[in-house]
């Protein structure tokens, strides 16, 4: 594998016959490139950085597989919403398949149910079970439109 960090020029070459190994190094090179205190669960061996994560939606298409999305990305990782809610307990439920930050909504649209995140171009519409819920979050929070 060859990785190839353009902000600081740097080439690094990993070499191993091990998965685990490769995960290790691989997760490093990402500390060491993008952050210095970048807060990472994995979920099912895939490191995701809370800190740009805005919700996690069950794939339609793909059973036990979850949509991971961040504000500048989103991967496809095998796993359940419930595992997910156990590593992550910050996150909010709604409905059986998408658990989303609040701390990153910016704004719940006029129907109740679109929620905008901060920083990002990207919406997620609830369930329609949600609608009470949603409401109520929007009236306790200042920071939400």
């Amino acid at each position: 594998m060859n990785f190839t960090t353009s902000p600081l020029w740097t080439q690094m070459t990993v070499a191993s016959d091990s998965d685990t190994e490769v995960r290790e190094m691989i997760k490093k090179v990402l500390l060491y490139c993008f952050t210095n205190e970048l807060n990472i669960v994995e979920i099912s061996g895939y490191p995701i950085s809370i800190d740009s994560l805005l919700y996690i939606e069950a794939d339609k298409t793909h059973r036990n597989y979850l949509r991971a999305i961040t504000k500048d990305n989103e991967c496809l990782v095998r796993g359940t919403i419930s595992d997910v809610k156990k590593k992550i307990p910050n996150l909010l439920a709604l409905g059986r398949g998408l658990l989303v930050d609040t701390n990153k909504i910016r704004r719940i649209e006029k129907d109740g149910l679109t929620l905008c995140f901060e920083q990002s171009l990207k919406k997620v519409k609830a369930p329609a079970v949600c609608k009470k819920e949603l409401k109520e979050l929007k009236k306790q929070s200042k920071r939400i439109k």
